[in-house]
């Protein structure tokens, strides 16, 4: 063999590559086909990326992979190389191309599983948003593509799961045949996509308009609006068309978006002024969630374009990286939330924090789809949340599309469930997180937390790490929301008509803070933390 010393690209730790010549079997070049017949097949699943994909099996001394830059739905036998051996930033392949450098990570994860000997990866996420049962699906975080860290991540959970989902990068099958790998993608991609129409996206980004769903019509019509400025964005949000903390993030970061494309001179100083006062508009809508003010930072910061037209094309890039990264977020979050979820169980919620309140999937009640697609056999017990009612509005029409078994008591009836041993777990979303734990969250969730403690029920609250304002020391520092009295009068009626009298006083504070020793953990993208531990998840974060 000669040794060829080349700098791979960023990102990739192999250093130094090892070349020999690579005359494949019969048996090999049967396998390669079966391999470049499989990437025909994803393609016409509509997995078309062609910035990659890889495709390998196990041989006796190592593993066939597709070379670097071959284009993974239309490969020839010639595409692939062999690997002998890893090691360290060392890899021995036979070929004269380069390997993929996912090569350490499929080497790892055959190391892992002994009884699997094909491995298909598609970097096209779009597999998963494409694609109700989750019974075989790991997450995997975000790291570093092409690292050792990533290949050990992936290796642990293949341990346990034949499908992956890597964070902003792709999915991974694993088969005894490539045919088996094949199946068990389409079936994933098949169920989710059957969730996916029961429960559409509450935001979506569609001809550089933001389309939305109208919340205050449900459950009696599933209505769509488009939002063709940044002021119809302000004026949602404020009439609680769209609401629930990671929905009017997004849809704050939304409203900068729209605000660029409103923007049709070619001065980058006076654009970012525009910007800054739209900003500052989008901000007092809603001061109590912080994802609001996360999505605006989010989108605006550290922009580098130095023209209009390349500004207006970050944010663009931007915006949809937001809303895709959210998504997989409320993934990992019903991934860990599920853990803590046994079969049988009967799980409190208050408010909704399901797929209305995010863009899809939902984080307060991600652990709860999570276990349903499962299989396991859960029963919601849901708040009716006065005075939007939005348990028995919302979160009681996403259980119903889902399948899910509920019921919707009163706000009072809490005491009552959890005396008589009706609730194993309490489950709710966040609003804004303070550093030491303290949690707003919809008016009337403190008590429930209070309850809980005296009952010996866990209480726990899931969120992902945007809602976490780790500049706010503590609850008593949040600023809590209060609406209309309209909102409060106009609700309350017996036989249809209105008992509150003329001119009664109404105090209508939208948020609650629970103190952070009535909250057993918090459930987030990163894992599971319990409150005193939040300083853990900002090294993560960080």
């Amino acid at each position: 063999m000669t040794k060829k010393n080349r700098e791979r690209y960023i990102g990739v730790k192999f250093q130094t590559v090892f070349y020999g010549h690579f005359s494949p079997t019969k048996e090999e070049i049967k396998k390669i086909k079966k391999l470049i017949l499989v990437g025909k097949k994803i393609a016409s699943l509509g997995i078309k990326d062609k910035n990659g994909g890889n495709f390998s099996f196990r041989t006796k001394n190592g593993l066939v992979i597709k070379r670097t830059g071959a284009f993974p739905y239309q490969l020839k036998v010639s595409d692939f190389v062999k690997v002998t051996k890893i090691s360290g930033d060392k890899v021995f392949t036979l070929g004269e191309y380069e390997p993929s450098s996912e090569s350490r990570l499929h080497w790892l994860v055959y190391e892992a599983r002994k009884d699997i000997d094909y491995i298909l990866h598609c970097h096209d996420f779009s597999a998963v948003y494409n694609t109700e049962k989750f019974k075989d699906i790991g997450y995997v975080p975000a790291l570093p593509y092409g690292t050792l860290a990533l290949a050990r991540a992936i290796k642990e959970k293949a341990k346990q799961y034949n499908y992956l989902i890597q964070k902003n990068h792709g999915v991974i099958a694993l088969g005894k045949d490539p045919d088996i790998a094949f199946v068990l993608l389409k079936d994933i991609m098949k169920n989710l996509e059957k969730l996916g129409k029961k429960l559409p996206k509450t935001i979506e980004l569609k001809n550089s308009q933001l389309v939305i769903i109208d919340q205050r019509l449900l459950p009696g019509k599933l209505k769509f609006i488009k939002l063709k400025n940044y002021q119809q964005v302000i004026e949602a949000i404020k009439k609680m068309k769209i609401r629930g903390a990671e929905a009017i993030g997004a849809a704050a970061a939304g409203g900068i978006f729209l605000a660029t494309r409103e923007y049709w001179g070619n001065n980058l100083a006076a654009m970012k002024k525009n910007l800054a006062r739209v900003a500052k508009e989008i901000k007092k809508t809603r001061p109590t969630a912080i994802n609001l003010i996360w999505g605006l930072h989010k989108i605006l910061e550290n922009v580098v374009a130095k023209t209009v037209l390349d500004f207006k094309e970050e944010i663009s890039q931007r915006y949809q990286l937001l809303l895709r990264s959210e998504m997989e977020d409320n993934f990992q979050i019903g991934e860990y939330g599920n853990k803590l979820i046994k079969n049988g169980a009967r799980i409190l919620t208050h408010c909704n924090a399901g797929s209305l309140s995010s863009i899809w999937f939902g984080t307060g009640l991600a652990p709860i789809f999570t276990a349903h697609l499962a299989g396991k056999k859960i029963k919601v017990l849901i708040d009716e949340t006065r005075p939007w009612l939005q348990g028995s509005r919302l979160t009681a029409w996403e259980m119903s599309r889902a399948g899910i078994d509920y019921q919707i008591q009163v706000d009072s009836a809490a005491e009552y469930l959890m005396s008589h041993k009706m609730v194993d777990l309490v489950l709710v979303g966040a609003d804004r997180i303070a550093a030491n734990g303290d949690t707003a969250n919809k008016i009337g969730t403190y008590p429930l937390a209070v309850l809980a403690e005296r009952h010996k029920i866990p209480f726990y609250v899931s969120a992902d790490s945007a809602s976490i304002d780790f500049k706010t020391k503590t609850g008593k520092k949040i600023k809590i929301e209060e609406r209309s009295d309209d909102e409060i009068s106009n609700a309350t009626s017996y036989g249809g008509k209105k008992i509150s009298p003329k001119g009664a006083e109404v105090f209508n504070p939208v948020f609650d803070v629970t103190p952070a020793k009535y909250i057993t953990g918090i459930i987030t993208e990163y894992g599971i933390f319990k409150p005193n531990q939040l300083n853990l998840l900002k090294k993560k974060i960080s």
